[in-house]
């Protein structure tokens, strides 16, 4: 509230509403309910202007749930897609630059849908990239290898690679 400090009055802030720029299903029943209410009785709507007018709300009706249904569709493959995305190798753009990590877990909090990379939440709209899956494939490729052979761990505190330090008997 602002005061004038000659006058000694007082103004309200500007609340004004802004006029809608489209009617939904709403608006355009509530316009046809007026128009019927107005109308003349001696002179009454012709009924093809009429069918027409129901038909259009129909129409618009029909287009009105088919959006809502759309949005519901991308929802759903946005999820299982971040959904896929846990314990894949992705790279994600930040302001720092690109971060690149497992996707360690997938939040559905809202409209919002976050992967959680090196223990931080990204929204998966800033997923630039998704590496094959090298974790758990490679790992068991390489002890596939192993199978029937005689091995040696030559640096047991390797934190990084442990497989990379193991030898077999015929040096491989």
């Amino acid at each position: 509230m602002q005061v004038s400090s000659s006058t000694g009055e007082y103004m309200l802030p500007e609340t004004r509403k802004q006029p809608a720029k489209t009617l939904d299903k709403d608006a355009f029943l509530q316009l046809f309910i007026t128009q019927l209410k107005y109308q003349d009785p001696m002179s009454p709507m012709d009924s093809d202007q009429f069918m027409a007018q129901m038909t259009q709300f129909s129409i618009l009706e029909q287009l009105t749930n088919l959006s809502q249904e759309l949005s519901q569709l991308s929802r759903s493959q946005k999820v299982l897609e971040a959904s896929s995305l846990v314990g894949r190798q992705v790279s994600v753009f930040t302001e720092d630059g690109t971060v690149s990590g497992t996707v360690e877990k997938v939040n559905f909090s809202g409209q919002d849908i976050l992967v959680f990379v090196n223990g931080k939440a990204y929204d998966i709209s800033l997923v630039i990239e998704v590496h094959k899956d090298g974790g758990t494939e490679q790992v068991m490729a390489r002890l596939d290898q192993l199978i029937d052979k005689i091995v040696e761990n030559n640096n047991p505190q390797a934190e990084e690679d442990p497989l990379a330090e193991i030898l077999t008997s015929d040096g491989q």
